[in-house]
């Protein structure tokens, strides 16, 4: 073998080694898309927070989650363990946790699933329990066709179905509604 095959071989093997050890140290391995048939992220983030703000720098609406990913080719992001706040000028702001939630190419149409929860705290406090619910960033509304606990001071409302204008605080039930008042003592 001459000098220069050995020396691009040595010089091969150097590069090698310490391509290997980088990606030892940052604990990742490429992945060939599709490999053995699984999705391939676009891109993922853990500890989430991310505030938008109005107009006049006032925060619209602030979304907090522990783990939110994006697959390749797919139109939603994947959020785990969401927890939105949507903010109002002078007025308790309404926040929305669920299990998880699935963000909507559109970014203004969150879909939250399992466990989910609209409270409003304040005054006349309001919280509302259900399985699924569709909200509406853009235009501040929140759907849903399931079963559904409203809980009030002194009153509790079961229902399916649900139709909410966020900013008019003002709450349609759409059918099977059942409600029950209890007195304080």
């Amino acid at each position: 073998m001459n000098r220069w095959a050995a020396l691009a071989l040595v010089t091969l093997l150097v590069v090698l080694a310490g391509s290997s050890t980088l990606l030892r140290q940052h604990g990742s391995t490429p992945v060939a898309d599709g490999a053995e048939g699984l999705p391939v992220p676009d891109y993922f983030i853990d500890n989430l927070t991310a505030v938008t703000m109005d107009p006049e720098g006032r925060p619209r609406e602030q979304l907090t989650a522990t783990h939110l990913i994006r697959l390749r080719d797919q139109p939603v992001v994947d959020v785990t363990t969401p927890h939105l706040v949507l903010y109002r000028p002078d007025e308790p702001p309404w926040e929305v946790t669920a299990a998880r939630a699935r963000v909507f190419e559109q970014l203004h149409q969150v879909e939250l699933i399992e466990n989910v929860t609209l409270a409003q705290a304040g005054e006349h406090p309001l919280q509302l329990v259900t399985e699924q619910m569709l909200i509406d960033t853009a235009r501040r509304t929140a759907a849903t066709d399931a079963p559904l606990t409203v809980t009030e001071p002194n009153s509790r409302v079961e229902a399916v179905g649900m139709r909410a204008y966020l900013d008019a605080e003002r709450v349609e039930l759409l059918h099977a509604v059942q409600s029950r008042y209890v007195p304080t003592r």
